[in-house]
């Protein structure tokens, strides 16, 4: 069965047919599109739509650090991915100890605590937390929640993002 595929908006669609684990053949379509937040903090069209990309990409080392965007070629994904590549601003816009943030899309908000850097330092044998290093910006990413990862690159168990 041909199927014809009439795309009417500005988004690059990428059409490939997979197969279940029944072996049923069947048709997937990604379509992705680039929004800017704009200072009223409203979504807009970005003027330069972003392409699908066809394999994970990584902030850096694929072993050491995040991903920034994963690949279009999802053979099954029944809802849609929301990815927001975005940095969490000091409300006074200069540097502070903490802050709280978020995001909210359409009715789904999460809410999370900034903090500057700090590390574990040894006093007496005893490790403690150092004090938090003020900053006025931080770019949102699993490197930097709680637990991130350690000075050896290890991933920390404790880490939560939700």
């Amino acid at each position: 069965m041909n199927i014809e595929l009439i795309n009417s908006t500005p988004f690059v669609p990428l059409h490939f047919e997979s197969i279940d684990a029944k072996l049923n053949h069947f048709g997937v379509v990604t379509v992705r599109g680039s929004f800017d937040i704009e200072h009223e903090r409203r979504l807009v069209l970005a003027k330069e739509q972003e392409t699908i990309v066809l394999e994970d990409q990584y902030y850096g080392d694929p072993a050491s650090s995040s991903l920034r965007v994963d690949s279009g070629l999802s053979p099954y994904k029944p809802r849609t991915d929301v990815l927001i590549e975005a940095t969490a601003y000091a409300p006074s816009g200069s540097p502070q100890e903490s802050w709280v943030s978020a995001v909210r899309v359409g009715n789904l908000e999460k809410q999370f605590l900034v903090t500057g850097p700090r590390q574990w330092q040894r006093k007496l044998g005893i490790p403690r937390l150092s004090e938090i290093e003020p900053i006025a910006s931080l770019p949102i990413r699993y490197e930097h929640a709680f637990g991130g990862v350690r000075a050896d690159g290890e991933d920390r168990k404790s880490t939560r993002l939700n």
